[in-house]
């Protein structure tokens, strides 16, 4: 018997992966800081679309403080950044819908 270890299929995938064009530089692909490749990830993701839509939260935000003053917690039991953040995400929704249907 041969001391070399034989490579699993798990560890073919994953040496697959850690190829170079494999990663991208999208802030959605970090985790903890860390950047994961993942090829089965990225034939669904789209680097386009999600430099398009990061560029959108500045506005989304805007339009979430425009809509709701955020309380201190003890005032209000968190409930106004609740409400805030349904305010940021409908905004983001709205913002980005033009770049679903192919803008």
């Amino acid at each position: 018997m041969s001391n070399r270890i034989r490579s699993s299929p798990l560890q073919f995938s994953l040496q697959a992966e850690m190829r170079p064009e494999n990663f991208c530089d999208c802030a959605e692909c970090k985790v903890d800081g860390v950047r994961f490749p993942s090829p089965r990830f990225h034939r669904f993701h789209d680097c386009g679309y999600c430099r398009k839509r990061r560029a959108l939260i500045p506005q989304a935000e805007k339009i979430a403080h425009e809509r709701v003053e955020i309380l201190s917690a003890y005032e209000d039991d968190g409930k106004s950044s609740a409400e805030w953040t349904r305010a940021f995400a409908t905004a983001m929704d709205a913002l980005s819908a033009p770049l679903l249907n192919g803008a």
